[in-house]
């Protein structure tokens, strides 16, 4: 038996208003990619079914790690690499940095982001532990409305 070529349409915006007016246009059709580690997987062994796919690689406002006062934004494009190269985070959050370096492989690291990683809910959300532990909040946004919840609550 073969198994049938699944295909999906793919968007990749590159301003996160773009990327709002994607998913609310698509709607639960639309599923978000960031680094796709644990997406990919869901989607080759057919747990998953894409529709619509938009990617969020290119949304530069969804990345980065910047100091304001005494507090840290770490964006949700963030990958594990970068909290772990980080010496502003090594220097304020060393938990996360210390998780960071025992997260999976150098090639998981690179591609998997923090967003991604506490958005599956999957066992292997590692950076919940210490963010949580940090008394970290989300920032939650869709082109309807924005709103900040403590790490718990999400």
């Amino acid at each position: 038996m073969t198994a049938g070529i699944r295909s999906f349409e793919y968007l990749a915006p590159r301003t996160l208003d773009d990327a709002l007016d994607m998913k609310a246009r698509y709607g639960t059709r639309a599923t978000l990619w960031a680094g796709g580690t644990d997406l990919l997987l869901q989607w080759q062994s057919g747990r998953v079914d894409i529709e619509c796919c938009i990617d969020l690689s290119n949304v530069g406002e969804l990345s980065g790690i910047e100091a304001h006062g005494a507090t840290t934004r770490i964006g949700s494009l963030t990958t594990i690499a970068a909290i772990h190269s980080s010496d502003h985070l090594a220097a304020n959050l060393p938990a996360l940095v210390e998780m960071a370096g025992q997260f999976a492989t150098p090639q998981i690291r690179n591609l998997a982001t923090v967003g991604g990683n506490l958005c599956h809910a999957v066992p292997s959300a590692d950076t919940a532990i210490p963010l949580m532990a940090y008394d970290a909040a989300v920032h939650l946004q869709s082109a309807y409305d924005t709103r900040t919840l403590s790490l718990e609550s999400f």
